[in-house]
């Protein structure tokens, strides 16, 4: 794609901005020699505008981002130039539930790649962050970027309004204990307010502290991070584990995410889905079935001891249909029930 063309108030003696083809965003570049006053390009109503000199793919922030992965460093990238949103910073992991979001993989920029159906890249970013649990950014080329050095009373020209997130308030509940490491963008979204130990109990969040407690204001949403999915499958946390905090959490007004930023919400059912389920119980003996509330007599388990009797002397189990006048169905299931059963004959 051809740069966009430069904004008119972006001379500067000592610096250049670049554009990065990948995220979108601008950067101030030192220039190797300083511009002169009488050298200094004057840009005026008639002059011709020129395009901005393209820098690496990303900008130092997403390079650094995209080199050193890590959920607290994760964001979307909306580029007003390049029409698309692209998801910096994101581990391994959460590739399946990008491409669950229509994201797709370029191979060009190594990255992936949200195309909206329309222009309005605001609203798909919001939803789309929502979603995904993390931070957002805004990369317009009609906005530029502070100086290096610069003071803070030198004038800058208006820029568009910024998309602010909502800040939560974070607890931590991991089997070591210790809180996460947040970055420094994750923290413009989440403030640690304190731990609950390991394994997460209903009983526990009871005791959770409150926002005021760390300095935040009253109405501070919170939200109680678990490790990441593959740790809650290998410490044996269960799809009803995860279900009965969540409902403890309902009442409670807290969200509970994992550390890849999946949250109850749209995506709760997709969690549990992955999570293993607790080992199922069987009776141990036919007895303990239930009996079946009307229908037609039970008569297929009324003939057990024959089931039993005629398959130990060695008896198929379609001759025992044969003899006994029951599917073949029923004997399967009562010798799947007997704690005595042997493989089937056939």
């Amino acid at each position: 794609m051809e740069a966009p063309f430069a904004p008119r108030h972006t001379v500067d003696a000592h610096f250049f901005l670049q554009w990065h083809p990948s995220c979108g965003h601008l950067s101030w570049h030192p220039r190797s020699e300083p511009l002169t006053e009488d050298g200094t390009p004057k840009p005026g109503a008639d002059a011709p505008r020129r395009r901005l000199p393209k820098g690496m793919p990303l900008c130092p922030s997403c390079r650094q981002a995209q080199d050193h992965p890590e959920p607290s460093l994760a964001r979307l990238v909306g580029s007003v130039s390049l029409k698309r949103i692209a998801a910096i910073g994101f581990p391994r992991g959460v590739n399946e539930r990008l491409k669950e979001l229509r994201f797709q993989w370029s191979p060009r920029d190594g990255l992936w790649v949200f195309q909206p159906a329309t222009n309005n890249i605001e609203s798909q970013i919001r939803s789309l962050a929502a979603a995904l649990g993390c931070s957002l950014d805004l990369a317009d080329t009609r906005v530029v970027p502070p100086i290096p050095g610069e003071l803070p009373n030198r004038p800058t020209p208006p820029s568009p309004p910024q998309i602010k997130n909502k800040h939560w308030a974070l607890i931590s509940c991991r089997p070591d204990g210790k809180p996460l490491n947040l970055g420094k963008l994750s923290l413009e979204t989440y403030t640690p307010i304190g731990t609950i130990p390991w394994p997460p109990s209903p009983k526990d969040l009871m005791s959770l502290p409150s926002p005021v407690s760390c300095g935040l204001p009253p109405e501070t949403p919170m939200k109680l991070c678990l490790p990441t999915l593959p740790e809650l499958h290998d410490l044996g946390f269960t799809r009803d584990d995860f279900w009965r905090l969540v409902e403890a959490a309902v009442d409670l007004d807290l969200s509970v995410m994992t550390q890849e930023g999946e949250g109850c919400g749209p995506s709760t059912m997709r969690i549990i889905s992955r999570l293993p389920q607790a080992p199922a119980q069987p009776p141990s003996s036919p007895s303990d079935i239930e009996p079946p509330r009307g229908g037609r007599p039970p008569s297929a388990r009324v003939k057990t001891p024959d089931v039993l009797r005629l398959h130990a002397e060695g008896q198929s189990v379609s001759t025992i249909a044969n003899i006994l006048g029951i599917s073949p169905r029923s004997i399967r299931r009562i010798l799947d029930l007997s704690k005595d059963s042997v493989p089937l004959a056939t």
